[in-house]
């Protein structure tokens, strides 16, 4: 079996965590994924460039993107 590639597996599990609590902050995140806030910060920023997330200018939540909306 192929070693998974782990900032995939990252972004993965956000998007999963996301998909039932829109809005969660990357202190929240990290605290449940046990991930970085810095490299948490890196991956949703990415996320949100491909339209995948959506960052709240507002609040600084982040919530599953118009890409898995449609």
């Amino acid at each position: 079996m192929t070693k998974p590639i782990q900032s995939v597996e990252r972004a993965t599990r956000i998007l999963d965590y996301l998909a039932d609590r829109p809005e969660t902050k990357i202190s929240e995140l990290s605290d449940h994924l046990g991930i970085s806030k810095t490299t948490l910060f890196g991956i949703a920023e990415t996320l949100c460039q491909t339209d995948m997330l959506y960052k709240n200018p507002l609040s600084s939540g982040y919530s599953i993107g118009s890409k898995f909306i449609r």
